[in-house]
């Protein structure tokens, strides 16, 4: 029986003008999971733009029996996206002839720490590109992109994070040796730059270091970015990272206030903590990338405010702001529950720049408040003189040119056209 990997395309719908600016991260799960199902080929719909229509006609000239359909993108909330695009595919596939075996997945139902490497022979590694502010490192290159992970899962248990669900187990680390062997294989597809995918990275600092000692042996000069802790991060393994490759790091501050910011599990670690640590990553050379969210239950209006000022007081180099979402099945959407909260009931509705985004409210602010201030902020961050004189000083007047087109390109927002009250 002939068995296919697929992994659905629901961009067009939520990115629209901003499709760019943004990654087309190569597929590493199904990648993984083609060694599992023992399967020849993987539609990649996203890397090639498919459409609807494109991605069943190429699921049917595959000529396939067994047909997975993994829905999920680069982290994995966006299985939560994908979601209805790929039981609509399901669903149409399944109406041709029960011949068909088709089984749809928004979690992995393995473990791919066992079938070691992706099998990069089933795609092409230049589909696929970095975001645009990973770049800025590189002089503008985002071709060859590749996805590498060292963990699955999450030791924490933020309340607004679906991270578990998607793996359907615990915190687990890979052998040093498969990650070296990734590292290798990359290499030699001549990829530049690398996305090390954990959702926590910099967690065990030995154990990058470990890491960071064995890239700088091997000279690959990769352009990596990774997630990191502000509680694990120190001098000596800074200027380790900034050798082996680590140009950006991203770090989540979420809130500018730190008594929202304890309510949500993330650390007790104060903002003289965080503007100690993010001096101490700028004066190794490394880049940050800063996470924000407007729109926990408890905000008010100044506090908003307050971790937008926190953000430009830090002045990453790319920020990104979003708003609260309630994924299933997580503390968070519980709670909303609990309130009689509209929650969303589409995919496309989690989708931060869509159209349809469908914002929470909190205790005190209409969920399209949050989201028009999301939105403002955005432009207020990256329009910044201060910003902006930064940037020109680091990456030079393309990039500051790229920003500025980025900052003209505006969302359009269902909830705030209609004029909505969630």
């Amino acid at each position: 029986m002939k068995t296919i990997l697929v992994r659905p395309n629901c961009s067009e719908g939520y990115y629209k003008d901003l499709q760019n600016l943004r990654a087309i991260e190569p597929p590493l799960w199904h990648l993984i999971l083609a060694k599992y199902y023992k399967a020849d080929e993987v539609i990649d719909a996203e890397a090639k733009n498919y459409n609807y229509l494109q991605t069943i006609e190429h699921i049917l000239k595959s000529k396939a029996q067994r047909i997975i359909i993994l829905a999920t993108g680069s982290h994995p909330s966006a299985n939560i996206q994908q979601t209805d695009i790929a039981n609509k595919i399901a669903n149409f596939i399944r109406s041709i002839s029960k011949n068909y075996q088709v089984e749809v997945y928004n979690y992995l139902p393995v473990n791919p720490i066992y079938y070691k490497g992706p099998n990069w022979d089933l795609v092409d590694i230049k589909d696929y590109v970095s975001h645009n502010w990973q770049g800025w490192a590189v002089n503008g290159v985002r071709q060859y992109y590749g996805t590498i992970y060292t963990s699955i899962s999450c030791p924490f248990s933020c309340k607004f994070c679906q991270i578990k669900n998607f793996y359907r187990r615990n915190y687990e680390q890979r052998s040093l040796d498969d990650v070296f062997s990734d590292f290798d294989q990359l290499a030699k597809l001549q990829v530049k730059n690398i996305k090390v995918l954990d959702e926590l990275f910099i967690l065990n600092p030995k154990r990058v270091e470990l890491i960071c000692d064995y890239l700088i042996s091997r000279g690959y000069n990769f352009n990596i970015w990774a997630y990191a802790r502000i509680d694990t991060i120190s001098e000596k393994l800074l200027k380790k990272l900034k050798k082996a490759g680590f140009n950006w790091l991203a770090i989540g501050v979420e809130a500018g206030n730190e008594e929202i910011r304890r309510k949500v599990l993330k650390g007790k670690f104060t903002n003289d903590k965080i503007r100690e640590v993010v001096k101490m990553i700028h004066d190794n050379g490394i880049y940050i990338v800063g996470n924000y969210m407007f729109g926990f239950w408890e905000e008010k209006l100044e506090h908003l405010q307050e971790t937008l000022a926190f953000a430009q007081e830090l002045n990453c180099e790319y920020s990104n702001f979003y708003c609260v979402s309630a994924f299933p099945n997580t503390p968070l959407y519980d709670f909303y529950k609990k309130q009689n909260i509209d929650l969303p009931q589409k995919s496309i509705e989690y989708a931060q720049m869509s159209y349809h985004f469908k914002p929470l409210p909190t205790k005190y602010l209409r969920a399209k408040e949050v989201l028009k201030f999301r939105d403002e902020a955005f432009e207020i961050y990256f329009t910044d003189p201060y910003y902006l004189g930064t940037m020109d000083l680091l990456f030079g007047e393309k990039v500051i040119r790229e920003i500025i087109n980025m900052t003209k390109i505006k969302i359009k927002r269902k909830i705030l056209k209609d004029e909505l009250e969630y």
